[in-house]
């Protein structure tokens, strides 16, 4: 495996099985983080109103919001499981990603 210098203290690589599983895993949270950019960079560019009031998105969780946290993150709790539960039964099947993301698609990367 490319970039394996045998450095495991935790012992995730022990199980040779797992390994498509973290590989995928690996994968989608690498997009997550590049939407996450873009969402970022997004709201700055056109918030052009925010920015004149001085508003910057690093500064507006700081505030109070309009709608409580609690249900917010348990609507997110919930989203993120029933998709992480749709890729692993996905993954046992044999298969690499329950979505086809077209040219962007990991269907061949295994």
């Amino acid at each position: 495996m490319p970039g394996d210098f045998g450095f495991d203290p935790l012992g995730l690589a022990s199980d040779n099985n797992l390994i498509g599983w973290y590989r995928q895993a690996e994968l989608l949270n690498g997009r997550w983080a590049m939407v996450g950019c873009v969402g970022v960079l997004a709201a700055e560019l056109f918030n052009a109103q925010s920015a004149e009031a001085g508003y910057r998105w690093w500064e507006v969780g700081a505030s109070p919001q309009p709608y409580p946290i609690r249900p917010l993150l348990a609507v997110e709790l919930a989203f993120f499981s029933a998709v992480e539960n749709l890729r692993f039964q996905a993954w046992k099947k044999g298969e690499t990603t329950f979505i086809d993301f077209g040219e962007f698609s990991t269907k061949g990367d295994m």
